[in-house]
């Protein structure tokens, strides 16, 4: 997998436009202090109206004073968790010390954790709805490895399997795994990418995509005009399935080798928000601080500090999309569920990932080497014959691709689970 170098100085950010239709709010550094007295008189006004919360925000001048992604990025990364106080729990809001200082590690480190941001009453609605989601996947997907299994032990042909071959419900190729690519991509041996609606509760509560801790952050690192891309959770299976990742991006950065790059403000950011206490036995991803400010793909990077979270579920971490991770080795009995959503600025969207073709956490097979006069060609039109042929990706050939592809990454997992069952067997 591609690596990073060690970070260059960093540049200046540029600004987004604002909307010349609205007009243009006032900084706090642009208010004097007769509007902070008008705003202390009126907060006292209307406090037996308003909870002490905001009336709190509302004498308070707000908004991140003098933020500057350049030279906050700049600083020398230190890590925090930051914990969340009463007030800020009854308001859903985060104080204007709070935002600096999750503005500022995320600027210096690439990653920030705010513990339990999200009520647990919408935690447990997410986890109990995808759980039951995600069922009949994983029955599927639980014929489809005994099946490889047996006709491993009796050296059988995976093509003739393929073809031929059937599980407790039918044919092989018949299984609902290899039907529902376009919304479970196994990117890893047991690790699940589960894409999910977002259109209302459980999946699209506010509590999740409209986060009031999260928002302002947003606003202030993507720009007021920013987009959630898509919601999805993390399904990493216990036992002998999900092993460590290798350290990746989730895509290649915008601009790879610009030295002008490492000093760049996000372009997307993911927001995870563990759906079960996350511990080291369970795996927690683990995060290269500082390797967002990186500046090109592709060689070993040093000198970081790598990190993972004990957090509770409902916590918020929040990772811009350039900062290296990686999943652990999951040694729980249970599941590790994770929601994950995906927010970038209006232009930017992942098309690595989660375009068309990808199907089942595979791209289609290619049909020429791509050092090849062919290759090359087929390199270049490839968007466009994917998005002009977009149902062909979820047909005979990409569930044949998806189940190939899968015998390779299942590999060392079903010979551990084959081992362990001789042993057991045997004792």
């Amino acid at each position: 997998m591609p690596q990073p170098t060690p970070q260059p100085a960093p540049a200046h950010e540029t600004s987004n436009k604002p909307d010349k239709r609205q007009p243009k709010p006032k900084s706090a550094a642009s208010r004097s202090p007769l509007h902070a007295g008008i705003g202390l008189t009126l907060a006292v006004l209307v406090g037996w109206v308003l909870p002490p919360p905001q009336v709190l925000w509302l004498a308070l001048s707000g908004g991140v004073e003098g933020f500057d992604w350049a030279e906050a990025s700049s600083r020398p990364c230190e890590m925090r968790k930051l914990r969340l106080s009463e007030a800020e729990r009854q308001s859903a809001m985060l104080s204007p010390s709070h935002k600096r200082e999750a503005l500022a590690t995320f600027a210096a480190c690439g990653v920030v954790v705010i513990e339990d941001g999200v009520p647990q009453k919408d935690v447990t609605a997410f986890r109990d709805a995808l759980t039951a989601r995600l069922r009949p996947h994983l029955a599927s997907r639980g014929r489809v490895r005994a099946a490889l299994k047996r006709a491993i032990l009796g050296r059988g042909s995976l093509k003739a399997l393929w073809e031929e071959g059937e599980t407790e419900a039918g044919r092989v190729q018949d299984e609902l795994m290899f039907a529902d690519g376009s919304e479970v991509r196994e990117r890893n041996s047991g690790r699940l990418d589960c894409t999910l609606p977002w259109r209302g509760p459980p999946f699209g509560a506010s509590a999740f995509v409209h986060n009031g801790f999260v928002r302002p952050l947003l606003e202030a690192l993507l720009g007021e005009a920013h987009k959630l891309h898509s919601v999805h959770a993390i399904y990493s299976l216990g036992g002998d399935e999900a092993e460590t990742q290798h350290w990746h991006r989730d895509t290649s950065l915008l601009f790879d080798g610009h030295a002008a790059a490492a000093a760049l403000p996000p372009y997307a950011i993911n927001v995870f928000v563990p759906l079960v206490p996350l511990e080291a036995r369970n795996g927690p991803t683990e995060f290269a601080l500082g390797t967002h400010r990186h500046a090109r793909d592709g060689l070993p990077f040093t000198g970081n500090v790598n990190v993972s979270f004990a957090v509770g579920a409902g916590s918020l971490i929040i990772a811009d999309y350039r900062t290296m991770h990686r999943g652990s080795f999951n040694q729980a009995a249970e599941p590790r569920p994770v929601a994950m959503l995906i927010y970038g600025r209006r232009w930017w969207s992942d098309t690595e990932n989660y375009d068309g073709a990808n199907y089942g956490g595979f791209g289609p097979p290619r049909r020429a080497d791509p050092q090849t006069e062919a290759g090359i060609r087929e390199t270049l039109l490839a968007p466009l014959e994917h998005a002009a042929d977009a149902a062909s990706w979820t047909g005979a050939a990409s569930r044949r691709n998806l189940f190939f592809g899968l015998v390779n990454r299942w590999e060392r997992s079903l010979h551990r689970e084959l081992d362990a069952e001789h042993r057991a067997r045997s004792g």
